[in-house]
């Protein structure tokens, strides 16, 4: 590792600098915040609380409905608060907006650990993958923890391996922030922040101690004795000059950010321990906890997760069986390289499988290392450097995304004629683009299978370059006009808000709505009930008392008495004769 010094990137290559800010601005700034709270329970539990804090200017511990919410720390809490202090008021954009900044923020770091562990190329390569992964994509436009969260740990990494090539006053103050990284990280979302970045570092540490002997042993004699003088050196480096007063002034670092509201929320919060509990250990004793998803759910999430890149991971697999097989890794560089983002990514993607609750967006830390593996991946190719079973893999993978290219948008095309007839003209414009795009991408392959030169080496930086081009084309409608118009259909805003202004400063009392953008919309703490019999008494009592609730409770009760304040239908597009009903009822 060590390809590139840290100072010289930002001193003399521009570049990156403006292409981050470009591709931020293209996936994740443009038309950002302008969708409303779909993820009524995740999004909008996230959205109250940061309106509660807000509101009531009490920022340390977090709150929910008025009740203490401590099932994960404040750090994205304060983020999102900030950012709506300085805009003057708690909107879907500011409530997103750490998440658009960590996606930039995620891009740069992944830009710099590229330069760290191969070079140039591949970290640009990376950096582009990621920034058209739908997971990376959608959860930076997002009101979420997990952006933050992996930004955080990314930068954790990179700062390790900045240090870890670096000498004396740098190398200490790269570790420091690292651990400073990894503390804001524990206090986005709990021990998580500590595991994602600390598997890879100490597993890359002990096999840099232990298990690189095995490799020099394997080697020439003479190849051999010049490596283990080189770990012979390391030892010395990590053992004798470690800076070990960098260490722990780092563990207090990470200490003084995370333990004051740990010691503050253990006296405020008297059932702490089984909240802890509940988080973590129960959610691997109980098969069947919240979202249990099986074993493999997360290899199918991993193939969306990184659409359509993670075509190319079987060749990735393969190359990295061919290479150990043939211990053919042309330099130590690229074998620590590997054997970091294999540390990276599989222990971490073994632990979230093995746990009950699963969310294809717990990967997200995992993606900027995956971006990097498929970029080595690309590079082996660009460079010639793929077998011929590579390539195979590799052409099949090309030949998979121009028929995606070719025959989604038609698919597209019939979804929009039957359900959407009035985007139709807009339809048709996107298949005739893709189908110019597919078409050149099979040209481009078939032209080089005729060509004495080299596919892989002549022409696939182009092919890079038009599968990154129909990524944007694809996202750029969506934005434009997918996703308003999914918000129309989808969006509960209007109606909460309508509700609020005809229930003006009485009190209204949720039923069963299982949601907490209710909460947020209408700007005000609204009691939960959940028993008829609490319903049937509010609609006795003498004051006014106005309750919302779903059509499907609603149709189960048996109600005399009252009176329906306000009703709203949302038709499902696809099946019409589906009908969801919101209603407002009063005594």
């Amino acid at each position: 590792m060590g390809r590139a010094d840290f100072h010289s990137i930002w001193k003399y290559k521009l570049g990156p600098v403006l292409g981050f800010a470009l591709l931020s601005c293209g996936f994740f700034w443009f038309k950002a915040g302008e969708k409303s709270i779909w993820a009524k329970d995740i999004e909008g539990m996230r959205a109250e609380v940061v309106r509660e804090m807000v509101t009531s200017g009490y920022w340390l511990i977090p709150h929910l409905n008025g009740e203490i919410l401590v099932t994960k720390p404040p750090f994205y809490f304060w983020l999102a608060g900030f950012c709506s202090l300085l805009a003057g008021e708690v909107t879907e954009y500011t409530l997103s907006l750490p998440s658009v900044i960590g996606g930039f923020l995620g891009l740069v770091w992944t830009f710099l650990i590229g330069l760290q562990l191969f070079n140039y190329r591949i970290a640009w390569l990376s950096t582009l993958i990621l920034a058209t992964s739908p997971l990376y994509i959608l959860m930076s436009r997002t009101i979420n923890l997990d952006m933050t969260l992996a930004w955080l740990t990314t930068a954790t990494i990179g700062c390790f391996l900045l240090g870890f090539q670096s000498q004396g006053k740098s190398s200490s103050r790269y570790y420091l922030w690292a651990f400073t990284f990894m503390g804001l990280a524990t206090m986005t979302k709990g021990p998580i922040g500590v595991m994602i970045p600390g598997i890879p570092i100490l597993g890359y540490l002990g096999w840099k101690l232990i298990w690189r002997q095995e490799v020099a042993d394997s080697k020439s004699e003479e190849e051999g004795k010049k490596q283990r003088v080189e770990e012979s050196l390391l030892r010395k480096r990590l053992f004798t000059l470690c800076p070990w007063r960098t260490i722990l002034i780092g563990i207090g670092i990470f200490l003084l950010i995370t333990l004051p509201w740990a010691i503050l929320v253990y006296f405020r919060v008297p059932n702490l321990g089984e909240i802890l509990y509940l988080e973590t250990l129960f959610r691997y004793e109980r098969p069947n906890y919240q979202n249990a998803k099986p074993f493999y759910f997360y290899f199918i999430a991993l193939l969306e997760a990184l659409a359509p890149w993670s075509l190319f991971l079987p060749g990735g697999f393969l190359a990295v069986v061919e290479k150990y097989k043939a211990k053919s890794y042309h330099s130590t560089s690229l074998l620590s390289a590997l054997v970091f983002l294999f540390l990276w990514i599989w222990p971490s993607f073994f632990i979230f499988s093995i746990t009950s609750t699963k969310r294809d967006y717990y990967l997200l830390p995992l993606c900027p290392a995956l971006a990097l593996w498929v970029a080595w991946i690309w590079d082996n190719y660009l460079t010639g450097q793929a077998s011929e079973g590579q390539q195979k893999l590799f052409s099949f993978a090309i030949l998979s995304i121009a028929g995606i290219f070719l025959l989604g948008p038609l698919g597209i095309l019939i979804f929009v004629y039957l359900f959407f007839p009035d985007l139709i003209k807009i339809a048709l414009v996107l298949c005739l683009i893709y189908a110019i795009l597919s078409s050149f991408l099979l040209i481009l392959f078939l032209k080089s299978k005729n060509s004495k030169t080299s596919f892989l080496r002549s022409r696939g930086s182009l092919v890079f370059l038009v599968i990154i081009l129909a990524l944007a084309v694809g996202w750029g409608t969506w934005f434009t006009v997918g996703l308003p118009k999914m918000d129309s259909l989808r969006t509960r805003k209007e109606f909460f808000r309508e509700a609020a202004s005809l229930v003006g400063s009485h009190r209204l009392v949720n039923y069963r709505y299982n949601g907490y953008d209710l909460q947020f919309y209408v700007k005000r703490i609204v009691p939960i009930i959940q028993e008829p019999a609490q319903l049937y008494e509010l609609l006795k009592s003498s004051d006014p008392v106005y309750i919302l609730m779903e059509d499907t409770h609603f149709d189960s009760l048996k109600l005399e008495g009252f009176k329906t304040i306000l009703i709203r239908d949302r038709r499902d597009p696809i099946n019409p004769q589906k009908v969801r009903r919101m209603i407002l009822i009063s005594n």
